[in-house]
């Protein structure tokens, strides 16, 4: 594992999170404060979905749920927290999402909450507040609600994505390195020593590299989202460059120094 890796994942190792393997959730629909009736479901669709992506919850199909409604002769507006947690354990499930979603002028607002069917004990709850419209929230908002429902703070889910984007970063970086100019790098510096080599290693611990094989148009590296996520793609490509650039001359450098060596031996024989 390389230095670049350990510093991107130290800093999230100690974050506690809650395990949820084997958790059955059953998402119930939100309070309406001002939405239209399709955007709520469409945003609770997107709430089950994030959730799923997480990889540690089974989470209740909408049609089971109202197929249970509609055999306890019940409908969901109106009828209490504690109800609905009855409905949550005929459903099988461990854990119960339940909240509202509303408009406030150009403000529109997610609060959610987690509670533990057996116990009925609040376990978290999550709010948020998009400015920039619906879209921020579907995009943006019910991802972050999804993890702080889970347990998981935001950096540690992120961990996952920011290590494929190290990953992708240095294959693509061995992919472009060219092994023979390298080489022949070693050999120049072994040639114009003792000036060579000192060079030869400010050269390639440059950072960015004074050259650089990075590809901009690089498909991996195109889609990824934000500044961040491009800066980390950056940095892990530089530095694996530079590494595997350094193994290459440094190779050649010894082979140099050992031959340095069995020639001065050879000479002081002769001598």
């Amino acid at each position: 594992m390389n230095l670049y890796y350990l510093k991107k994942i130290i800093p999230f190792i100690f974050i506690n999170f809650i395990v949820c393997q084997n958790i059955t959730i059953a998402v119930f629909d939100f309070e309406n404060n001002g939405l239209e009736n399709n955007e709520v479901r469409q945003l609770l669709t997107r709430l089950e979905s994030e959730l799923v992506k997480l990889g540690d919850f089974k989470v209740v199909e909408r049609n089971e749920i109202e197929n249970v409604l509609e055999e306890q002769k019940l409908q969901i507006s109106g009828i209490t927290e504690q109800t609905i947690i009855d409905v949550g354990n005929i459903l099988s499930a461990n854990q119960i999402i339940l909240g509202s979603v509303g408009r406030i002028g150009g403000l529109y607002t997610l609060s959610a909450k987690l509670v533990d069917v057996k116990s009925g004990e609040l376990l978290i709850t999550s709010d948020f507040d998009a400015e920039n419209g619906l879209r921020e929230l579907l995009q943006i908002g019910l991802e972050e609600v999804a993890y702080e429902l889970a347990g998981v703070s935001i950096e540690n889910a992120n961990y996952k994505k920011y290590e494929e984007i190290i990953l992708n970063a240095e294959l693509e970086a061995e992919k472009q390195h060219d092994h023979q100019l390298f080489k022949y790098i070693g050999a120049g510096s072994c040639i114009t020593a003792p000036i060579g080599i000192p060079l030869s290693f400010l050269i390639l611990n440059s950072k960015p590299p004074l050259y650089s094989n990075f590809d901009q148009s690089n498909p991996k590296y195109q889609q990824l989202k934000n500044k961040e996520e491009k800066k980390t793609y950056k940095e892990a490509y530089y530095d694996k460059e530079n590494r595997i650039r350094r193994k290459s001359v440094h190779k050649i450098q010894g082979i140099c120094f050992g031959l340095y060596i069995l020639l001065a031996a050879i000479l002081g024989e002769v001598s």
